[in-house]
């Protein structure tokens, strides 16, 4: 993947005090599993794939439900999520 990466921690405990989360989209990979693309404002232009709090690992859901109860728990976000299946794949 090449596509900028942000580390979770950055988005909860380091996340600066103005800085808001401006996008979300869902994607669906081949192996079924979600994964996050979040546009943010302290670092505007780019779109990036969510990794685990202390690792440039992706991290994924199992579920389409896990990942959208993540966004607006974790990251307190009330906005539009768009969500792109993978062609072929169940939705679960």
């Amino acid at each position: 993947m090449d596509e900028p990466l942000i580390l979770e921690r950055e988005l909860t405990t380091f996340r600066p005090p103005a800085g808001e989360i401006e996008s979300v989209k869902i994607l669906q990979r081949e192996d079924c599993t979600w994964y996050l693309k979040l546009g943010i404002s302290w670092k505007a232009g780019h779109e990036h794939v969510v990794c685990h709090y202390d690792k440039r690992k992706l991290k994924s859901y199992s579920s389409i439900v896990s990942a959208v109860r993540h966004v607006c728990d974790t990251y307190d976000y009330n906005g539009r999520i768009i969500l792109f299946p993978h062609k072929g794949a169940s939705i679960k």
